[in-house]
């Protein structure tokens, strides 16, 4: 699990730039969501081999060219 504030501050630390953010004060109708890949590892065998931070990192690349 990962907050916003955790994935904002790793795209940070990879691009080397700042992000701006703004905050809402509206409420969202669900106060937490949360991926769940159990299914998918139950009935397909799925298991991630790629690493969040690695994810990121490959995807700001393809970006930044």
């Amino acid at each position: 699990r990962y907050s916003m504030n955790e994935l904002i501050s790793m795209i940070e630390r990879i691009s080397k730039e700042k992000i701006s953010v703004k905050y809402s004060s509206e409420i969202p109708d669900e106060k937490c969501i949360w991926a769940d890949n159990s299914k998918a590892k139950k009935l397909l065998k799925f298991n991630p081999k790629i690493k969040i931070e690695t994810g990121l990192k490959h995807m700001i690349s393809q970006f930044s060219n």
